[in-house]
């Protein structure tokens, strides 16, 4: 019988058998489960406070607004702070505005206040006997600049008159209102 003189070559079976292990080994490591360590972290709040409120002064040390509510939430993992039945009163010396709501939202920045689920405010001009309440679902609040702002339908109503818009823009500073999105209403001039 005459012998083969095949001859073997190692490296390149070695070289495979190599990366075959690897592999595999890599497959295992990506299933073994991530231990992480997130205590601390998870959504659950790190302050609670009753009756919570919190007053805000200008430069002159008058008193600008209040912030008040049932119960208050603070969360470290995202630093937002719920707010239960939370109440806004702006005072000012020519119109002064109340806003309730059945909660709200402040995020990290602390800036806004987002107010979520029946939201109603109440305004009064010094001079005019004469209030004007606002209903929505949502009401973004940024207290510093008296803007007040939503995307959502509104109700406002002054004595017998009703206006229904879309959304809205208040810029209490500016003394400026907008509505839009089919905006429609009826005015009594009785009033």
């Amino acid at each position: 019988m005459p012998q083969s003189s095949q001859h073997i070559h190692w490296f390149p079976i070695g070289l495979v058998l190599c990366l075959a292990l690897v592999t595999w080994w890599l497959n295992d490591l990506a299933r073994l489960p991530q231990i992480a360590d997130n205590r601390g972290f998870t959504h659950d709040p790190d302050a609670i406070v009753d009756e919570f409120r919190v007053l805000s002064f200008d430069r002159t040390g008058q008193p600008q607004n209040q912030l008040s509510a049932k119960h208050m939430r603070h969360f470290m993992d995202d630093d937002t702070t719920e707010l239960v039945e939370p109440r806004i009163e702006f005072y000012d010396p020519v119109r002064s505005a109340r806003v309730r709501a059945q909660r709200a939202v402040i995020g990290s920045s602390g800036e806004n206040i987002y107010l979520l689920n029946q939201v109603h405010v109440d305004q009064t001009m010094q001079d005019s006997q004469v209030q004007v309440t606002l209903d929505t679902e949502y009401l973004q609040v940024t207290p510093q600049a008296k803007l007040m702002t939503t995307d959502r339908p509104v109700v406002m109503r002054q004595g017998r008159s009703v206006v229904m818009a879309g959304g809205l823009y208040l810029d209490n500073r500016q003394r400026t209102l907008l509505l839009n999105g089919g905006v429609k209403g009826s005015y009594d001039t009785a009033q």
